[in-house]
This record gives structure tokens, C-alpha cells and sequence, in this order.
């Protein structure tokens, strides 16, 4: 494993996510596998667990802060472009129970 390396890249060739071990160099894999799914939902996950901590952290200061439904990231390309990454979460809407005594239309 001492010319081993570990690491996780994207294929340009097959849009596909990869982690595996290549040669000390990194310039050939060795073994590889695709990760494509599992890395989309652990940066998923990741981004989620940013809100809720922030939800956290905000809500010592402030009991009445509403949750937040959105992270996003950014990063400077060398061309000076920005890409940004942005994650909603859409809540479902709080249902009403019906009034007493009233039918349904």
C-alpha cells in the first residue's frame, strides 16, 4: 500500500464519480469503483447537516428564528467564474385540522 494512494475524482470521459487507489503518482488508477450515487447523497447529507446546525447555533440567541431551508457554497474558479452549489429543503405544509362541527366541501 506504499505506492498506493487513496482518492476520489470525477471522470470528464464518463461523468461518473470514482473512489479507488492509484499508483504513488495519482496519474493511474489501480482499482477503482463508482461512487457517483453515494457521493451526491453524502454532499446531500453534508449540506443538511449544515442547516440544522445553523438552525441550532441560531436558535440559543434567538428561540423565535424560523428553520432555514437553504445552504449553498461557493468557489472561485481560475477564470474567475463562481460556481455555486445550493441545497433547498422544501417542507410539506402544515395541515389544519378541520373545525369542528364543519363538512367537508
Amino acid at each position: 500500500m506504499k505506492n498506493e494512494r487513496f482518492m476520489v475524482a470525477h471522470s470528464m470521459l464518463t461523468n461518473t464519480i470514482y473512489a479507488g487507489t492509484t499508483n504513488k503518482d495519482g496519474t493511474e488508477w489501480i482499482s477503482k469503483i463508482d461512487v457517483t450515487q453515494q457521493a451526491i447523497e453524502a454532499v446531500r447529507d453534508y449540506c443538511v447537516q449544515n442547516l440544522a446546525d445553523k438552525y441550532y447555533k441560531d436558535s440559543k440567541d434567538n428561540p423565535n428564528c424560523k428553520k432555514p431551508t437553504k445552504v449553498s457554497f461557493e468557489w472561485k474558479r481560475k477564470d474567475g467564474a463562481v460556481v455555486t452549489l445550493q441545497v433547498s429543503v422544501n417542507l410539506p405544509e402544515k395541515k389544519t385540522a378541520p373545525e369542528q362541527g364543519s363538512e367537508p366541501a
